[in-house]
């Protein structure tokens, strides 16, 4: 599915950021986000460049939009709430907001990955290039805030690369009892454990095959949603079933019964969905962004997947869209398919035959609407909206 806006809302939060920060580019050569995560990753949300965007940003229509002389006091009353915002952060942390934008301009990468097995745990990669030191400030401010609230610190050599860590006393209710990270060469990663950061660690010189970005299916997914020439301003990744055992798996050992959920997914069909993933682009072509989402799933469909099939069809407005509209959406719909699936499931359920009975008692209900759901309405739609 693909998603056309002329006019992004993000455009706004872009040309703000822009407002308060400095150009710096990353050396495209260097690794980052898929090639320096391992295969367990379950999420990812990657921005490649933060410079980039936010330079595209500025180049769309809405952000012309805002640079009209006519928007500035709206804009000049956003900035002033956000400089009030910079001198109380300033004043706690000793970085403004000025300062965080300057940190943000490479890479910034998010994710959920299953290191070691059955245990997720969050990672954050941010890229801040030659501003070793307002990083050396921060870290010094966060060293102090965690062992001031109780953690032990140590520190663990990694293939020679330092890693901080910091262990809290375990409890009950806390999953995550450690904080562990490093900057090096430019990138600062922190993460919920020592094992994603060693993860990240040994394929931080390239040429493992153990990656995401070896994934066959993440591969997949990014190519249907990388333009001919470029890859995605923003793209993210998740495996949806595997994500969900992972957080079965960390809870069944104080829950068992959460692994009957596991017995469900055959059931609905679910555990033929591989992965959803999509990319965001600003100023793509005729278009100030594209958006797109793709969905892999092991062929024929079953059960919940069977509801979601989109025929291909020609990507292009009916005629009596005019050339003005500022947003077009279009979707084609096997409907058919999509009752057989949910008859399917519902009957898997109740037994053969509920879904039908079900729909000829609501049909036939005195004070009903006198309307068969399936062959007054769902039979005549033949399924391009």
């Amino acid at each position: 599915m693909r998603n056309l806006f002329t006019k992004p809302l993000v455009g706004m939060t872009l040309v703000l950021i822009s407002g308060l920060s400095s150009a710096w580019a990353a050396d495209e050569a260097d690794l980052y986000g898929e090639h320096l995560l391992p295969r367990e990753t379950r999420l990812m949300f990657s921005i490649p460049s933060v410079a980039d965007l936010v330079e595209a940003g500025g180049e769309s229509s809405l952000g012309e939009m805002l640079a009209d002389p006519a928007f500035q006091p709206i804009i000049d009353q956003i900035k002033e709430k956000l400089a009030e915002a910079s001198d109380k952060m300033k004043a706690e942390s000793g970085l403004s907001l000025e300062d965080l934008g300057k940190l943000m301009q490479g890479e910034v990468t998010f994710a959920i990955v299953e290191k070691p097995a059955r245990k997720l745990h969050a990672i954050l990669m941010v890229e801040y290039g030659d501003h070793q030191d307002t990083v050396d400030g921060l870290l010094e401010k966060l060293n102090g805030a965690l062992t001031a609230g109780g953690a032990e610190q140590k520190t663990e050599t990694i293939s020679e690369v330092e890693v901080q860590v910091f262990e809290f006393p375990k409890t009950d209710e806390l999953p995550y009892n450690k904080v562990a990270y490093f900057a090096e060469e430019g990138y600062f990663v922190i993460s919920s454990d020592l094992a994603p950061i060693k993860a990240v660690i040994e394929r931080w010189e390239g040429g493992s095959a153990e990656t995401l970005a070896k994934d066959e299916v993440f591969a997949y997914i990014m190519e249907k949603c990388s333009t001919e020439d470029a890859e995605p301003a923003v793209k993210w990744f998740i495996d949806p079933i595997a994500l969900v055992k992972g957080g079965i798996g960390m809870v069944q050992a104080q829950n068992p019964q959460a692994g009957m959920v596991l017995g469900f997914l055959p059931v609905l069909g679910l555990d033929a969905l591989k992965g959803i993933g999509g990319g965001f682009d600003l100023g793509a072509g005729n278009f100030d962004s594209v958006q797109k989402t793709f969905i892999y799933a092991e062929q024929p469909p079953t059960a919940v997947l069977g509801v979601f099939q989109f025929p291909a069809i020609a990507q292009q407005p009916p005629k009596w869209v005019g050339a003005d509209a500022t947003m077009y959406m279009g979707v084609n719909w096997n409907v058919a398919e999509a009752y057989l699936a949910v008859e399917s499931i519902v009957d898997s359920f109740l037994g053969p035959g509920a879904t039908a009975k079900t729909l000829e008692d609501f049909s036939a209900a005195e004070d009903g609407p006198m309307v068969h759901p399936k062959t007054d309405l769902l039979d005549n739609i033949e399924g391009r909206m």
